[in-house]
């Protein structure tokens, strides 16, 4: 529970800097190995709402209810960077989210594009009716650091820098560059910049993207790099691929409304429901799915490149669904990702021999989710793990990756586009 204290605090109305060098973060953010330097010595200023205040996920809130796993890009959501390397935004760039999207627009539980939604509400409204009528849960999980691409945000950053930091007469040939790829540009300098970009669509962002982060991040401008990290969330800064800590429920019997958070159509309704204390493979959780495909969170961690792409790749297309039984509650407790105990703990607390317990696992055990509370054990264990933290590292550096959140610092929050398409991607191979 101390973390989530720390996440607590953290998460006040406020300012506060993010400084992903010190943090640590996943070495994909950049793909050239110039971009290291650079992002090791970025530095963000946020501005939170405030509204990113996270509870520790519960037993009793997963337990006997569908769950629906879709990507999410690493995106912040709840406030504003208002300054980045001493560079003042102009305007400053919203956060929009990404996992926090929920915290940040009560009521609403996730945002997305119309076909992914539409496939989303289908499948809860199934869980729902195989659930006794509970509402499902939806479990986004973490894409690579490049699917920070898709959101507006990313190439948003790019240009309140640039108009802050260029000089007229590389304002002149940015603007120029643009308006070869995008003939309404408006211009650098318009007040109407950001809502114009916004309205573009993704190929035609990511393509000026591709072009700033290639031809102007030398002449003082901003890298694609640079601005990934920047829009990122603190703790998703070095999360593993596929993996969750945001349990978010959604009401299937409810009409999607417009969301808005630019970079998609349609929000589902729903509200969020915990934040796992440690981060979990989906794969360990979506264990029809994964048994379909011979593959667990342990093998994705260590499979080549190309079998991590092509699982990564099958799970975001399939956006399988199943219901939360005994084995996958027991897999969030034994794992840290839930607060509890484990079923076959609780049977024996209840006096059914330990040769029996394989046999009744599946029981529902009346009250076993509602009102334990994490083990002494656990939490010896906790405070073990926060003092080697504290003991390794000097007095002038946090304790932990929580400590570096600040209060603008905000949570996880939902989905970007995880593929490239032909035109991005060619203008990126450009860059190495």
């Amino acid at each position: 529970m101390a973390i989530f204290d720390e996440l607590i605090a953290l998460a006040a109305k406020g300012v506060g800097v993010m400084k992903p060098g010190d943090i640590g973060y996943d070495p994909r953010f950049g793909l050239r190995k110039g971009d290291i330097p650079r992002m090791d010595g970025l530095q963000v200023t946020r501005e939170s709402f405030g509204n990113q205040v996270l509870r520790p996920l519960e037993a009793k809130d997963v337990e006997g209810r569908g769950l629906i796993f879709t990507e999410a890009d690493r995106t912040a959501a709840g406030g504003t960077i208002t300054d980045v390397n001493g560079v003042p935004m102009e305007p400053p760039v919203n956060l929009y989210g990404g996992t926090g999207y929920a915290l940040d627009n009560p009521g609403k539980g996730f945002a997305s594009g119309k076909g992914i939604v539409t496939n989303i509400k289908n499948k809860a409204k199934i869980m729902k009716e195989l659930s006794n009528d509970k509402n499902p849960l939806l479990v986004p999980f973490t894409m690579a650091p490049t699917g920070n691409d898709f959101a507006t945000m990313t190439g948003s950053t790019m240009l309140s820098y640039a108009k802050s930091a260029l000089s007229g007469k590389v304002k002149r040939e940015l603007n120029k560059a643009l308006k070869g790829i995008d003939e309404d540009w408006v211009g650098v300098d318009s007040p109407l910049m950001i809502d114009h970009f916004q309205s573009l669509s993704a190929t035609m962002r990511k393509t000026i993207q591709a072009t700033m982060d290639r031809d102007f991040r030398d002449k003082g401008g901003l890298s694609l790099p640079e601005a990934r990290l920047a829009v990122s969330d603190a703790l998703q800064l070095d999360a593993d691929d596929l993996t969750a800590r945001t349990f978010i429920e959604i009401d299937p019997d409810k009409a999607t409304v417009a969301t808005k958070n630019p970079s998609y159509d349609e929000s589902l309704i729903g509200e969020y429901v915990g934040t796992a204390p440690i981060p979990i493979s989906v794969l360990d959780l979506a264990t029809e799915y994964s048994a379909r495909r011979g593959m667990t969170g342990e093998k994705f961690a260590n499979a080549r490149g190309d079998v991590r792409a092509n699982e990564a790749y099958s799970l975001k297309q399939t956006r399988p669904a199943q219901k939360a039984d005994n084995n996958v509650v027991d897999t969030l407790l034994k794992r840290g990702a839930a607060l509890g105990i484990p079923a076959a703990t609780l049977l024996g607390q209840l006096g059914i021999p330990q040769e029996a317990q394989a046999g009744q696992r599946k029981l529902k055990i009346p009250g076993g989710f509602d009102t334990i509370n994490l083990t002494a054990a656990k939490r010896d264990e906790q405070r073990e793990r926060a003092a080697r933290v504290r003991n390794s590292k000097s007095s002038l550096i946090p304790m932990s990756i929580l400590e570096f959140l600040d209060p603008l610092f905000l949570s996880p929050q939902v989905m970007g586009d995880g593929t490239m398409d032909a035109v991005y991607a060619a203008e990126m191979a450009k860059t190495r």
